[in-house]
């Protein structure tokens, strides 16, 4: 049941950085995957590995690397408000998603 529960926070958090990196959000984006990143002790200790979590990576990078070209052009804005206070966007949005790895 653990695993299940783990398995299912990862893959929620990994839609919810997705669809925040495609829609120009990057702040929410790098927020949830700061709390993916939490989860991997968790998943380590469940005995969960990448095979089982099925976590889609690529999607991931190539939302972040079209939100960070829309940063760059000046099209994209980190977002603002106390829910994205403290968050700090890396110098590429990509380095992001490679950390959660």
């Amino acid at each position: 049941e653990n695993q299940s529960k783990i398995k299912h926070r990862a893959r929620s958090l990994a839609s919810i950085a997705s669809r925040h990196f495609f829609e120009g959000e990057p702040s929410m984006a790098v927020m949830a995957l700061q709390m993916m990143m939490e989860l991997g002790p968790l998943s380590r200790n469940a005995k969960l590995d990448a095979e089982q979590l099925k976590l889609p990576w690529l999607r991931l990078l190539q939302g972040a690397a079209q939100c960070e070209a829309g940063r760059r052009n000046g099209s994209v804005k980190p977002c603002e408000g106390p829910d994205v206070e403290g968050i700090e966007l890396p110098c590429n949005l990509v380095f992001s998603v490679l950390s959660a790895m």
